[in-house]
């Protein structure tokens, strides 16, 4: 039943045909392991600066190395994560920030 919900929720442009289901890959051809740097911009608000200590705080509670900037403007925040290794900034993504 999920599946029907799910297709009949996609855009009409959308062709989900999965034409290399069982094919083999190099994961290195996905992952470039030089993409450890995890780039996340916000609009400023009372809450922008909280959220923004709550990330660093949860990145470093799991990645003890993860190293972070802070590029702040009149309207927005831009926090630059940036991991020892790409795996660990997916890992973050996925699990933090439901990517």
């Amino acid at each position: 039943m999920k599946m029907k919900a799910i297709k009949e929720a996609q855009n009409l442009d959308i062709n989900d045909n999965c034409t290399t289901c069982g094919s083999t890959l190099d994961i290195g051809a996905v992952i470039n392991e030089e993409d450890n740097v995890l780039e996340i911009k916000f609009d400023l608000t009372e809450q922008t600066e909280l959220e923004v200590v709550s990330l660093v705080s949860e990145a470093q509670k799991q990645f003890e190395t993860v190293k972070y900037n802070i590029d702040k403007s009149e309207h927005s925040l831009i926090l630059k994560l940036e991991f020892d290794v790409a795996v660990e900034k997916m890992l973050f993504q996925m699990q933090k920030l439901g990517l």
